[in-house]
């Protein structure tokens, strides 16, 4: 998967600072456990019936004592909103499904002006449920297995019937390093798409912001390669 593009120094250094920063980051193996479980089979976009390779949950087990006593997953300041979770709150806020028009209702933005107060006040950023099924890890570039302590995971995985072949995540994160990450590299172009090739802590990884006029469409990692070798 390697691009041919060489990583972009500054921003590198920028994203390792907010990832120091990130006081929130859950620890593998004592804040939650990943089960990787078995190398996903070869897939194409869209197929709905593959071989699964990884018969239990990716998340083995997450400790929501500690989630509960992040703020920008449980917000004191808004309390009254779903019990207090700040970010929680917005996972059932939107359509799942393209050319459906979002509803947006008063409470909802509440909840989305809470999360805003939540992330804003943290370090990272002054820098500047069920429906996934996991069907299997991808391998890359210098590691062909993951472990349970890695923080960014290439994986297949099918969503409502249809089969995403390869996508990588972060692991344990925090919403406010995403949120800064995603609004450094959407702020840097106004291209319809923006790649940037950096590297944060181990991780070899191509930032990928897709443009829909002045938001962000979608953002994502791809986990080219990892300094940690097998």
């Amino acid at each position: 998967m390697a691009t041919g593009k060489a990583f972009n120094r500054e921003l590198s250094k920028l994203f390792n600072e907010m990832w120091d920063a990130d006081v929130h980051r859950l620890r593998p193996g004592k804040d939650y456990t990943i089960d990787v479980q078995g190398k996903a089979g070869p897939a194409q976009p869209g197929d709905s019936a593959i071989q699964d390779n990884a018969a239990r949950h990716l998340f083995h087990n997450v400790n929501e004592e500690r989630l509960r006593s992040i703020k920008t997953f449980a917000s004191e300041t808004c309390s009254f909103v779903n019990g207090g979770y700040a970010f929680i709150s917005l996972l059932d806020n939107y359509e799942t499904s393209t050319g459906v028009a979002e509803v947006v209702t008063p409470e909802e933005i509440v909840e989305n002006n809470c999360f805003l107060d939540a992330i804003l006040a943290t370090e990272v950023m002054r820098e500047k449920r069920n429906q996934i099924d996991y069907k299997g890890y991808v391998a890359r570039k210098n590691k062909t297995r993951p472990d349970k302590d890695d923080q960014v995971l290439s994986i297949q995985f099918s969503w409502k019937g249809s089969v995403k072949p390869v996508g990588s995540t972060f692991i344990g994160v925090s919403p406010e390093f995403e949120f800064a990450l995603y609004t450094v590299i959407f702020l840097m172009s106004e291209e319809r798409v923006t790649r940037e090739t950096v590297k944060i802590d181990e991780y070899e990884l191509q930032v990928v912001v897709w443009r829909h006029g002045h938001h962000i469409g979608t953002a994502y990692p791809v986990l080219l390669s990892t300094t940690s070798e097998d």
